[in-house]
């Protein structure tokens, strides 16, 4: 439900939001960008193991591929280790 809102949200706003970021200059976008991504990179701190390596890793191919590819990767560790964990919880019952 959640999603569905958001895309509505993209849907209407988007060419507004882009007449608005255009006449920012470059580096005052950038700044923006690059303080949200602190915030964003501060729950990363409190991960540890498994947890941290695999977003680093999604981050790391995000950032040298695609979006796409990062978020492929992710969903595909996603069901791989839940695939692990059933198989776990099964073998320990």
């Amino acid at each position: 439900m959640e999603g569905i809102f958001e895309l509505a949200l993209i849907l209407l706003f988007a060419r507004p939001l882009i007449g608005v970021f255009a006449e920012y200059s470059l580096a005052v976008v950038g700044a923006m960008i690059l303080f949200t991504s602190i915030e964003s990179c501060k729950s990363i701190l409190e991960l540890k193991g498994s947890k941290l390596i695999l977003v680093v890793s999604v981050g790391l191919i995000s950032m040298l591929y695609d979006l796409a590819v990062g978020y492929l990767f992710r969903l595909t560790a996603f069901h791989i280790s839940r695939l692990i964990t059933r198989r776990e919880s099964s073998s320990e019952a």
